[in-house]
């Protein structure tokens, strides 16, 4: 069931805009068209990078710290998606998808230029963070912008069509960023003219949309801008870019310092300061009377199916970006393909994610069809999770060079899982808020999604890094700097050749046997999922007629959004939740019935439905007719029993929540700081005193701490 929540005071002063406009007919062809090229440029920039990640590499002379080039992308992105789509509610949708294309041209054109001029690679990195916060932005907002011009019925195919963009985007980056990366360092045509590519298709994108996407919103002045940017969530903003820098600094970089350098420990005390801060920012809002948004509302999470869809949406974002990086990697590295046959391989992913991004729209809205609440997307995404953790089990597994068509079969079914958990987890999202729950919902649905790839991309370096460099002998442990280190197979012997290959292939097996598990999880949360049969946009949830005015007792009323009521609205003084059709309390039945609805995060939803309360220590019984009875004393007594009782658990799920979020987030840093791997160890023991080492550690420690 959906929820409501009071809009927060930042509403008063910058009240967001109804951008409900719905087009058909032509205006609606260019719209969706512009739209969905811009998503298209967006990924053709985040998948472009892994074909020229080696050559840039060496060019820029950045070793192992080349990682960071997706990284910093990826973890800036997270920033990017909510400034803009929180400021896109005062000031339009088109506005702020321009403004992202402004960052994505000057980023673009900062990448050309340092590559141009040899420049630092710290400098290269801080315009790829450009490119990151203008990628993260286009991805959320056309994503919101395109559903104000469609009907709810219309969504999930355009849905489909956004993410056959996606498709196309990234196929358009393999191919010409493989091309790119043949002509080498020397070449006057090299890899910065990627970056001048995207700068002139980004101008060409402003126009379009300037031109063919419509906008409700005026102009805003020098002043709303500014105010709008204080009432940002600054706070959540930097203590959660502090703690996620940190950690995968720690996580990847830790090869480079010991951990009794300054370094480490100053890395250490950030991700302790940040975050506890960020999760206390969240779950308090203590910025919430001056205006300031929450950049994750954890509100959110009160409902288990969205929560579902978020931990999802992390876990198969840390599989996604791991599969984009290092397939090509894998190709060419271990199997032997060139770079441009490599990025070939890649486009029966690609076809097949882009049609089935549409076939799975369709498909779920003929499952809603066949009867009022039949079950759709649900089914869909079991499929999707199923074909996704077969093909990564058989990569993680099988111990042996896979043929082309081995590798288009894979990838094929690959394809069948994003396609059709991608786009679809948004429709899924919408089912279970309000119109004005709707953006921040889908935006937190896109930052969790990047950063579960910072976090994928980092682990998986890291892995690959340990792997080789325990795996390879001392006269080789250069070739372990990086897993985009392209070697040299002509200058070595051909047993030393056979030895990287080995190498290399068993580092990729672990990077799969990541992935696989990161989605495997996926498939097992998908039966908590609720589908109520709803194609997406507003809930159906009926206005409750048992809910009648009394004294001092407030009407739930419907919100913004059509058939909703605000059930979770914290009111100033009391609020008196009624019983059905005269309903008693039955005691310890009703108080086990309260205990397990708010374990699943429906408390107060069973509190309005099944019994009188008021914390003001008066319950008041009505009946079907409107008639007020007074309470006895045994259910006064019942009721100061039951406030208590849930307000007990609710401190409980918090500070638990926020106990088990903190560990995770220190468990890279945990495993990094407690597996040091001397990189002099060679032989064939090495998986022995790998094994021996971590059976030492004090596993049976860590359920206890989550």
């Amino acid at each position: 069931m959906a929820f409501s929540a009071r809009p927060p005071a930042s509403m008063g002063r910058h009240k967001p805009i109804d951008h409900t406009d719905i087009l058909s007919g032509p205006c609606l062809f260019k719209a969706v068209l512009a739209l969905n090229l811009t998503n298209a440029l967006a990924f053709l920039d985040q998948m472009a990078i892994s074909p020229l990640l080696p050559v840039i590499g060496e060019d820029l002379h950045a070793g192992g710290s080349i990682t960071w080039a997706l990284t910093s992308s990826l973890v800036s992105a997270c920033i990017g998606q909510c400034l803009f789509g929180y400021l896109s509610d005062a000031f339009g949708r088109r506005a702020m998808i321009m403004a992202s294309l402004v960052f994505y041209s000057v980023g673009a054109l900062g990448c050309g230029l340092v590559g141009q001029c040899r420049g630092p690679a710290a400098l290269f990195f801080l315009c790829r963070a450009l490119l990151g916060i203008a990628n993260g932005s286009l991805s959320s907002l056309v994503n919101i912008a395109q559903n104000d011009f469609l009907t709810k019925e219309r969504r999930p195919l355009f849905q489909g069509v956004q993410g056959t963009s996606v498709g196309l985007g990234s196929g358009i980056g393999f191919t010409t960023g493989a091309l790119l990366a043949r002509q080498g360092v020397a070449s006057r045509f090299g890899w910065q003219w990627q970056y001048l590519l995207e700068s002139i298709l980004a101008a060409a994108m402003m126009v379009m949309v300037y031109f063919w996407v419509p906008s409700k919103a005026p102009q805003p002045s020098w002043k709303e801008v500014a105010g709008a940017m204080k009432s940002f969530d600054w706070i959540g903003a930097l203590t959660g870019m502090g703690a996620s820098a940190s950690s995968l600094i720690l996580l990847t970089e830790n090869k480079r310092f010991s951990i009794t350098s300054p370094t480490s420990i100053t890395l250490i005390v950030l991700a302790a300061v940040c975050t506890p801060a960020f999760l206390l920012n969240g779950f308090l809002e203590p910025l919430a009377a001056r205006g300031v948004r929450p950049i994750v509302p954890f509100r959110l999470f009160r409902n288990r199916t969205i929560t579902v869809i978020y931990v999802q949406n992390t876990l198969f974002g840390m599989a996604y970006y791991t599969f984009m990086t290092f397939l090509q990697t894998y190709f060419t590295f271990v199997l032997g393909y060139s770079t441009l046959v490599s990025s070939q391989l890649m486009w029966p992913y690609v076809g097949m994610h882009a049609a089935w991004s549409a076939g799975s729209a369709l498909l779920i809205k003929k499952l809603a069809e066949r009867r009022k609440g039949a079950k759709s997307f649900i089914y869909i995404f079991a499929f999707g999770f199923a074909c996704w953790t077969s093909a990564a089990t058989v990569f993680a597994t099988v111990d042996r060079e896979f043929t082309a068509v081995q590798i288009v079969f894979l990838e094929v079914m690959i394809g069948l899982g994003t396609g059709s958990v991608f786009q679809n987890s948004v429709n899924a999202i919408r089912c279970q808020v309000t119109a004005f729950e709707q953006a921040v919902a889908i935006g937190t649905r896109n930052l969790l999604r990047y950063k579960g790839g910072a976090i994928g991309t980092a682990v998986s370096s890291a892995i690959i890094y340990h792997a080789m460099a325990t795996q390879l002998p001392t006269h080789l442990q250069h070739e372990a700097k990086s897993p985009f280190t392209r070697p040299d197979f002509n200058a070595l012997s051909p047993a030393d050749a056979a030895i990287l290959r080995g190498a290399q292939g068993v580092a990729m097996r672990y990077v799969w046997i990541f992935a696989a598990c990161a989605v495997g999880f996926c498939l097992i949360l998908t039966p908590l999922v609720k589908d109520r049969g709803d194609l997406g946009g507003l809930p159906k949830t009926r206005p409750d007629t048992d809910q009648v005015i009394g004294e001092n007792v407030e009407r739930a009323v419907p919100s913004a959004a059509p058939s909703q009521l605000c059930l979770l609205q914290e009111p100033a003084r009391s609020t008196i939740f009624t019983s059905k059709n005269g309903g008693e309390f039955r005691d310890w039945y009703m108080t086990m019935r309260i205990l397990a609805g708010t374990m699943f995060g429906h408390a107060k939803r069973s509190m309005a439905r099944h019994f009188s309360l008021d914390i003001g220590r008066r319950v008041v019984r009505i009946d079907p007719m409107g008639n007020q009875h007074q309470p006895t004393h045994e259910q006064s007594r019942d009721a100061q029993y039951l406030a208590k009782m849930f307000g007990i658990t609710n401190k409980m799920l918090y500070s638990g929540s926020a106990l088990f979020a903190t560990t995770t987030a220190f468990i890279p840093v945990w495993i990094s700081l407690a597996l040091p791997i001397r990189h002099e160890t060679v032989g064939p023991y090495n998986y022995h005193r790998v094994a021996k080492r971590a059976a030492r550690l004090p596993w049976k420690r860590l359920p206890k701490a989550l």
